[in-house]
């Protein structure tokens, strides 16, 4: 268990520091900077539909819904993002404009509300991100979570599935699989 935890925390600087994203190594992260960063990054690796995804060769709409520390995060990322890929990022005020996403990071929603939007979006292709098991065990596609220091990824291959999205296997070696639970069963907040 501690080695693949020290792979994981290794993948995971591997990822922050060959992002092609210069400004990183001169600026101390937080986590709201580090999950944005993450969040970039694993999108670079995952593979859409061809029919679903016009655009997303050039340009990666990333669309945050919730805490506004977390958008700001994401807007210096944006800012900052001078390669191929660009990255377009919308704070969502209102649900209705998620089908223009190619990334949904979802931050702060109440559990009730959290699995609404996620039953709602689960056969589209959208990848999702969020925060916690909790997140990831109620269909949500990728979440991160910091235990002891050390930023934990975690996938949900049935939630990538089901919207045909598919994530590197460099990716996947490096992340805990999360099942979800029996659909009547209640997940631990």
């Amino acid at each position: 268990m501690l080695k693949l935890s020290k792979k994981l925390n290794y993948g995971l600087i591997v990822l922050l520091f060959f992002s092609h994203i210069g400004w990183l190594s001169a600026q101390v992260l937080d986590k709201p900077a580090v999950f944005a960063l993450l969040t970039f990054n694993i999108a670079r690796f995952t593979r859409w539909p061809a029919l679903a995804s016009p655009g997303i060769s050039t340009n990666i709409q990333i669309c945050v819904v919730g805490d506004n520390i977390v958008r700001d995060a994401f807007y210096a990322l944006e800012r900052e993002s001078k390669r191929k890929r660009k990255i377009q990022v919308r704070y969502l005020s209102r649900l209705r404009k998620i089908k223009q996403c190619h990334v949904l990071y979802i931050s702060g929603l109440k559990p009730d509300i959290l699995r609404q939007v996620l039953n709602q979006i689960k056969k589209q292709p959208i990848l999702t991100v969020g925060e916690g098991r909790a997140f990831v065990q109620n269909g949500g596609m990728v979440g991160f979570e910091v235990h002891n220091k050390k930023t934990r990824l975690m996938i949900n291959l049935s939630a990538l599935k089901q919207a045909d999205l598919s994530i590197n296997a460099r990716i996947l070696k490096l992340a805990q699989i999360v099942t979800p639970p029996f659909p009547n069963a209640k997940t631990v907040e």
